[in-house]
């Protein structure tokens, strides 16, 4: 008798994350939405900063699907969720996970065009789309301790920051006037 409640509440849980893409009319709608702030709150008597359990269990998501599947990061709303939080490997190539809320870009500097892939926008394998993107990026961002953090991304480290920031924005790399690659009309 238990076991169809089981089933009944993990399917809720895997639906509530599930990757969405530009394949599908409705998903490429919601991933051009505005992700909203991500609130805090002050728990216990020394005054600690932490986020609800609904954005906690996101982010444990985020690097689950990011680990899981080899990304270098991976925004909320990709899992459906219209929160600007996202986590991203630091640096690019390492086994490190970064969780970013509420990022801001303060200040960039310099260009370049590298090829870029999203989990949203399916393409043939191996392939990409190149984006230019500014090359060193000023950041300023919470961490999940509800810290705030600023910091300099250079090179990939600052084109993965731009990609999942865009994404929180509600702009895919399909939007950006320098896309070269693979375009789906909405």
């Amino acid at each position: 008798m238990d076991e169809p409640k089981e089933v009944a509440e993990e399917t809720v849980v895997e639906e509530k994350f599930r990757l969405r893409t530009v394949v599908s009319d409705e998903d490429g709608l919601f991933l051009r939405k505005k992700s909203e702030e991500v609130a805090f709150a002050v728990v216990g008597s020394e005054g600690s900063v932490c986020v609800d359990r609904d954005t906690a269990e996101l982010i444990e998501a985020l690097k689950t699907y990011t680990r899981e599947n080899e990304a270098l990061g991976m925004s909320a709303v990709q899992l459906g969720v219209l929160k600007r939080v996202f986590v991203m490997r630091k640096p690019w190539n390492s086994e490190n996970l970064i969780t970013v809320i509420n990022p801001s870009i303060l200040r960039v500097e310099g260009k370049s065009t590298k090829i870029e892939a999203c989990f949203s926008i399916p393409m043939p394998d191996g392939m990409g789309a190149g984006v230019q993107r500014p090359s060193t990026i000023w950041v300023s961002f919470s961490n999940e301790a509800g810290e705030i953090e600023e910091d300099m991304f250079v090179g990939m480290d600052a084109r993965v920051f731009q990609h999942e920031f865009d994404h929180l924005r509600g702009r895919l790399m399909l939007d950006e006037p320098n896309f070269k690659g693979w375009r789906r009309q909405f």
